[in-house]
């Protein structure tokens, strides 16, 4: 009995890179513009989503956002996803000190998301 082994091609290599490139590019590009939008300034008192690492415990979360001294208004779908306010300059800052990945204002997400 003879086994004969395939193996991926130079040729064939290189369309997988080809095929998967254009996927790359658009997650790359959408999370340039997500970093963009998180270093927008929102206005004392306005709702911002909060964006925490993957897998954070909810009480983690919340500790974070009143260590920045902004107050919680709601968990998102996941425990990452928080909302809070805030009335006091550089809340932005010190929540990211504190373990957010991004702070991003709503009034942008109004129109993807009707619930903000």
């Amino acid at each position: 009995m003879k086994v004969t082994v395939s193996t991926l091609g130079e040729r064939d290599s290189r369309s997988q890179v080809a095929t998967v490139l254009p996927f790359m590019a658009i997650t790359l590009v959408s999370l340039m513009l997500i970093a963009g939008a998180s270093f927008t300034a929102a206005n004392a008192g306005t709702p911002v989503v909060v964006l925490f690492p993957p897998l954070i415990s909810p009480e983690v979360a919340l500790t974070a956002i009143l260590s920045a001294d902004g107050t919680p208004v709601r968990e998102g779908l996941w425990s990452a996803i928080q909302i809070a306010q805030f009335d006091t300059p550089g809340f932005a800052e010190r929540l990211q000190d504190a373990g957010a990945l991004f702070v991003l204002g709503t009034d942008g997400l109004g129109a993807c998301f009707t619930y903000f």
